[in-house]
């Protein structure tokens, strides 16, 4: 997936009205017909990409408290484009150690 962001690390961001299952999941599902874009985010003095739904992304940042990126610095992406991840690293961070954020559209 790396290669849609020239080499930048990428997320596809989830969310759930159940993170108990967290620790089950080894699977996220793109919509095709859902747009999806590639949001620019500094972490750790890198730049990364986070993967969102289009059309819910500027309320997922404002959620998270992470600036809005001018929407030029966006990478559209359609969601029968996003490459199958068979290979993709699992990452799911402790829920203990983090605040969470409630995202409703």
């Amino acid at each position: 997936m790396e290669r849609l962001f020239g080499g930048a690390a990428a997320a596809l961001v989830i969310w759930t009205t159940t993170p108990w299952t967290l620790a089950a999941n080894l699977a996220v599902v793109a919509n095709p017909q859902i747009a999806y874009a590639g949001i620019p985010v500094e972490r750790g003095g890198r730049r990364e990409y986070l993967i969102v739904a289009r059309d819910l992304a500027e309320t997922f940042l404002t959620a998270c408290h992470l600036p809005i990126p001018p929407k030029a610095d966006w990478i559209e992406i359609a969601g029968d484009t996003l490459p199958p991840c068979a290979a993709c690293a699992i990452s799911i961070p402790s829920l203990a150690s983090r605040a969470a954020s409630a995202i409703s559209a």
